[in-house]
């Protein structure tokens, strides 16, 4: 049985996966490092997108004996993928949840930059419970109106647990716009990876089509009536396809 480490999205914490990690076999060994800028734990404001990756390696490293299944979702499928191209002998195999491969030119990196730094301003002037406001309001998580009460309760609360200079951090440090365009570099990923994406999530539906024709050994799952946060609106189908390249090994 191949470990796994999961890598959660922006505002999230590990307990972002509990859902997920409900519906795998209970001796499976998972590991949720936090993001920096998250959980109130201390951050660089130095570091970039590049360093921060290098420093989940160093973590991840004494997990991966025999290869570990790195799962990710949206911020931290990026940073997975990061994982994937800088440290690709750590891993069997990879899920990734909503991921964006990196912008292709200076413009796109400059226009994306801008915008996260104004979020950015927004936790400094206004303060982590405005911010959070705002997040829940912005369309790519449209589709989350529909869940139960309780659930997006649950959200808030584990957002609001950060403290909102460290969510600043992490809008400057892991900004698409401070990515590296790791599309050049999709077909030398050799191992198996599994891209899925909610069905009313467009623009990653897209972006994850274009990638299934670059990478080597990728498939494509599109879940239907779901939107960009799968750990939240369909982690039971998420836990499946953990669970077949973790234990069943049919990939």
């Amino acid at each position: 049985m191949t470990a796994l480490a999961c890598l959660h999205g922006f505002t999230g914490d590990a307990s972002a996966w509990d859902a997920v990690l409900a519906g795998l076999p209970t001796g499976l060994e998972a590991v949720c490092p936090p993001m920096t800028g998250h959980t109130r734990q201390q951050f660089s404001p130095s570091q970039g997108f590049v360093q921060e990756v290098d420093r989940l390696a160093g973590e991840l490293e004494r997990h991966a004996e025999v290869g570990l299944h790195l799962a990710g979702y949206s911020m931290g499928a990026r940073l997975a993928l990061g994982l994937l191209v800088r440290h690709q002998s750590l891993f069997a195999s990879a899920t990734l949840i909503g991921v964006h491969p990196g912008l292709a030119t200076e413009e796109e990196c400059c226009h994306r930059r801008a915008a996260d730094d104004k979020l950015a301003r927004l936790l400094d002037e206004r303060g982590l419970e405005v911010f959070i406001d705002h997040w829940q309001q912005v369309p790519l998580f449209r589709s989350q109106q529909t869940l139960p009460r309780s659930v997006l309760k649950a959200q808030r609360e584990r957002r609001l647990a950060h403290s909102a200079d460290g969510l600043a951090h992490a809008l400057r440090t892991l900004s698409l716009g401070n990515m590296p365009n790791f599309n050049p570099k999709l077909p030398d990923l050799e191992l198996p990876i599994h891209l899925m994406v909610g069905a009313h999530d467009d623009k990653f539906r897209r972006l994850a089509e274009s990638m299934i024709g670059v990478l080597p050994r990728a498939t494509l799952e599109v879940v239907p009536a779901a939107g960009h946060n799968l750990l939240l609106e369909a982690p039971g189908v998420v836990a499946t396809a953990i669970r077949r390249a973790c234990c069943d090994g049919t990939w």
